[in-house]
């Protein structure tokens, strides 16, 4: 089974690598307030087609460089 991810793309200045942001929103268990966390992953675009501002969609691929594991699949919406 094939892990997906999708994000907004928040940086794309390497070459074949673009960084995304996953944002996630939860209530605290305690003081009931919505807290919202996010995390960044590096995925690999083999045609630079990615844009800042774009989301993405990517799987979990076999390891690329040291912090870069997600592949490109496909631009689910344009700015």
């Amino acid at each position: 089974m094939t892990k997906y991810i999708s994000g907004k793309v928040v940086s794309c200045s390497a070459d074949k690598t673009v960084s995304i942001e996953i944002k996630r929103r939860f209530k605290h268990p305690v003081y009931k307030n919505i807290i919202t966390r996010s995390k960044k992953f590096m995925i690999h675009d083999p045609m630079n087609t990615c844009k800042v501002g774009d989301n993405v969609k990517a799987k979990a691929c076999a390891p690329i460089s040291k912090r870069k594991h997600w592949c490109f699949v496909e631009v689910v919406s344009d700015l």
